[in-house]
C-alpha cells in the first residue's frame, strides 16, 4: 500500500474583502491581510467565459462569490466567468504561488490536487470519460454546456473529441476552450462545490 504524506499546514489562504472596477479591465481589490491594489486582468477579456465584458455595466459588477472568487455570475456555471483571488494577488503584489504559499508549493511536489483529471476519452454525443488524481473516474454528461457559445466548437464532431489533459490537469479543446478540473470533477460526481472544495482544501491546508 503507498504512503500518504502528512498535511501540510500553509499560510493563510488569501481572501478577498472588497473589490471594486477600475478603468479599463482592472480591478482594485482588498484582502483580509490588508495588501490592496489594483490588478490588470485584461488578458482574460479574449477568453470566451469573459465576453461580457464588451458590456462595461456587467463588468462593473464584480463582486466576491461566497468561494471568495471574483465573479461576474454569467449563465449557470459562474466559475466559467471567475478568477481565482491568489492569481489578482500574485498580480497585485508581483509574488508567484510558491513565493505566496511556500509551504503548498513543496507539498503539491509530492502530489497533485484530488481534482487535477489524468486521463480524458471523448464518447457519445457530449460526454467524456474522466480519471482524477484521487483515483475518481466515469462519464461525465456535458450536454448542458453544448447550448452556450463557448462551446459551440464541440457541433464539429472533430473538434468535440480533439480534447485532451494539459499539465496541471484542467482538459481543453483545440488550442483554447479550457474547463478546469474541479468544474469537471463536480460534473461527474454531481457533488456540491463546498464539498469538493473542502476536499482540495484539506489537501492544500491540511484543515
Amino acid at each position: 500500500m503507498a504512503e500518504t504524506p502528512e498535511p501540510v499546514a500553509v499560510s493563510e489562504l488569501k481572501t478577498p474583502v472588497r473589490v471594486e472596477a477600475r478603468e479599463g479591465f482592472r480591478v482594485w481589490v482588498e484582502f483580509t491581510d490588508g495588501v490592496a491594489g489594483e490588478a490588470d486582468i485584461s488578458d482574460f477579456a479574449s477568453q470566451p467565459g469573459f465576453s461580457c465584458w464588451s458590456d462595461r455595466a456587467r463588468f462593473e459588477s464584480v463582486c466576491i462569490n461566497e468561494n471568495d472568487y471574483l465573479d461576474w455570475g454569467v449563465g449557470e456555471d459562474s466559475w466559467e466567468s471567475a478568477i481565482d483571488p491568489d492569481e489578482i494577488y500574485s498580480r497585485i503584489t508581483g509574488l508567484s504561488m510558491e513565493e505566496i504559499y511556500p509551504e503548498w508549493a513543496a507539498q503539491q511536489r509530492d502530489g497533485p490536487s484530488p481534482t487535477e483529471v489524468t486521463a480524458v476519452e471523448p464518447r457519445d454525443g457530449f460526454t467524456v470519460w474522466l480519471r482524477f488524481a484521487d483515483g475518481t473516474s466515469g462519464v461525465a454528461d456535458l450536454t448542458f454546456l453544448a447550448d452556450s457559445p463557448a462551446f459551440a466548437g464541440w457541433q464539429d464532431r472533430a473538434y468535440f473529441e480533439s480534447v485532451r489533459v494539459v499539465p496541471g490537469g484542467d482538459v481543453v479543446w483545440g488550442d483554447d476552450l479550457y474547463r478546469c478540473g474541479y468544474s469537471l470533477y463536480i460534473d461527474l460526481t454531481g457533488l456540491p462545490w463546498e464539498v469538493v472544495w473542502a476536499r482540495m482544501r484539506e489537501k492544500i491546508v491540511g484543515v
